[in-house]
């Protein structure tokens, strides 16, 4: 409704509760009321309501899991940090108690900070799914997690009074769930190495690396390297000779579709520009199609 006023070029008048949330939309006429006669009182020229002022907004990162927890697990540390800078999926597999779940849950932690726009959508969700929004979640990427039991319209939205779903909830966070570009096998840890307490890479670093990764995506190609259309692949995705034999030999060899060509495309794309180089190389692609295990039909 704040937003919508903004645009309008209004003023809104709203219950003394909500000025806060509304506020949080930077430049927005809102006018807090405690009761009724307090609003007459304002249209009669008799007393004029207050103009809310926007809440505080903290200058520092929000708090997030710290990869610096997450112990080995090199090769699941780093798709995390590939999907975070492309805007990726990844899907992690292997047998229960590995840490799948805990790396999931860590991935928020590495994203690039929102931009305003970003914020307001996010907050905007929040707003009208009923759960409201409060400003201490400003900027703070959303991770959702819906059960395997979830129903459709919980998952998706609408039901008889319309809804956002998980989806819509997640926007401009994580969603633990779906169609997955990455495929990373979790094996369990070995022995030992949680009581040897090595010095792990923090978030705060690798949050460094990835934003830097996504500005460079955004000012060379206008969005994230997921969002890239088929028809795109091959003006930012082109190979050279070698690779493209390298590539054509894997779909050969493993018998990937041609959905799963385009995201090997996208991954390499993400994985170079991470390095901060322009052409694809064999190493990216090499690492792009080793996320690609589940793609391998089967022979015989």
């Amino acid at each position: 409704m704040a937003l919508a006023a903004k645009q309008a070029g209004r003023t809104l008048v709203l219950p003394q509760q909500n000025a806060e949330e509304a506020a949080l939309i930077s430049d927005a006429a809102v006018q807090p009321a405690r009761h009724l006669l307090e609003i007459c009182a304002h249209l009669h020229g008799q007393r004029a309501l207050p103009f809310a002022e926007p809440p505080p907004q903290s200058t520092t990162t929000p708090h997030y899991p710290d990869l610096a927890e997450v112990y080995g697990q090199h090769q699941a540390r780093r798709a995390l940090e590939i999907a975070a800078a492309g805007n990726h999926s990844v899907l992690f597999y292997g047998p229960p108690g590995t840490g799948k779940t805990m790396l999931a849950s860590h991935l928020p932690g590495i994203l690039p900070p929102m931009s305003e726009d970003e914020a307001v959508e996010s907050a905007v969700i929040a707003s009208v799914s009923g759960q409201g929004f409060g400003a201490q979640n400003w900027g703070r990427h959303p991770y959702r997690a819906p059960h395997h039991t979830t129903s459709a319209v919980a998952l998706v939205g609408g039901g008889s009074n319309p809804r956002p779903g998980e989806i819509s909830l997640a926007h401009q966070g994580i969603l633990f769930l779906d169609r997955i570009d990455m495929h990373v096998e979790v094996p369990p840890l070995p022995k030992g190495i949680l009581q040897q307490k090595q010095q792990m890479e923090d978030s705060a670093t690798v949050r460094t690396r990835v934003s830097r990764c996504r500005q460079r995506q955004v000012s060379l190609r206008g969005k994230a390297n997921s969002r890239l259309e088929n028809r795109e692949l091959s003006r930012f995705c082109a190979l050279q000779p070698s690779e493209g034999q390298l590539l054509e030999q894997a779909t050969e060899q493993l018998g990937l579709s041609a959905r799963a060509h385009q995201r090997i495309l996208r991954l390499a794309r993400t994985i170079a520009d991470l390095e901060g180089v322009d052409e694809i190389g064999v190493k990216h692609l090499s690492e792009a199609i080793g996320y690609r295990k589940l793609d391998r039909q089967p022979t015989g």
